[in-house]
């Protein structure tokens, strides 16, 4: 009997068999597969350097776009989740959120990072205070990471 296949063990199967393809369009660029995988284990690295793995939750504040593919992989490829976040969400919204969903890390891209900041600030003074936030820019992909340990 056959296991099922995971979307990040499929995905890695299509690099394998199709390196040169185009995985990926977005604003008229044109990503290839070998290209996208490089983003995306970059990015599993930087998680789990920030030691966010199997089980974690990782908010996605993110628009639609080649980063949040990225991000949805990379969080499958370490065994974590990813909650997507809607991008329009303001900050006592998102600081709501990221507390319910008890989130070990938020990825935002650069235009998002104001908002992104100001949740994090009510988290740090509401009522999940004692929360500590570290973040580091994560050049492959030009988005930022806040890991947040409880």
């Amino acid at each position: 009997m056959h296991r099922p296949i995971l979307l990040h063990e499929f995905f890695a199967a299509t690099v394998a068999r199709d390196p040169g393809r185009v995985a990926l369009v977005c604003a008229g660029r044109r990503i290839g597969y070998v290209e996208l995988a490089e983003h995306i284990d970059a990015l599993a690295a930087a998680l789990r350097g920030r030691s966010v793995g199997r089980g974690d939750r990782v908010a996605l504040f993110l628009d639609n776009s080649v980063e949040m593919i990225v991000g949805m992989y990379a969080t499958l490829r370490i065994g974590a989740v990813f909650v997507p976040i809607n991008p329009l969400t303001k900050a006592d919204k998102l600081a709501y959120m990221l507390n319910d969903a008890q989130v070990s890390a938020l990825l935002t891209q650069t235009a998002l990072t104001s908002v992104a900041t100001s949740s994090l600030s009510l988290l740090r003074t509401g009522p999940a205070c004692g929360v500590q936030v570290r973040s580091f820019f994560h050049p492959a992909n030009s988005s930022r990471i806040h890991s947040i340990g409880r």
